[in-house]
């Protein structure tokens, strides 16, 4: 439905078959949680791709969280695994408190070398 797809569950209009994972709109929470957990963070950083439109939702809905928890939310809009490698590389210390990752397939199919990027430089994830 979101991606237009299928004009609706009630009625898709043809066959499709496939597995929904909604996460999106579980950001704010995310974001709740982790400030929670590092009650000192003030910065908090998200590496996402643009042209996903989940990635987008999920994004503006942490940015508006943000907001209200009176805290920045740094968005990096990355394109492709190469930008994300390079822009996690890019991140010192004190540039972030912590990750925060949002409903982004490419972004979350690296978290292995997201932590392996991230640890060396204290930033919590």
């Amino acid at each position: 439905m979101g991606l237009g797809l299928v004009e609706s569950m009630a009625k898709p209009g043809g066959r499709l078959t496939g597995v929904h994972f909604l996460s999106t709109d579980l950001t704010a929470k995310r974001l709740e949680v982790l400030k929670e957990l590092l009650p000192k963070a003030r910065r908090f950083v998200t590496f996402y791709d643009p042209g996903n439109p989940s990635a987008r939702e999920s994004s503006a809905l942490g940015r508006e969280a943000a907001k209200h928890l009176g805290i920045e939310l740094i968005e990096r809009r990355v394109s492709s695994v190469e930008e994300l490698l390079a822009g996690l590389q890019g991140l010192r210390p004190g540039d972030a408190d912590a990750l925060l990752t949002i409903s982004d397939a490419m972004v979350m199919s690296h978290i292995p070398a997201l932590i392996d990027i991230l640890k060396p430089k204290r930033l919590q994830q």
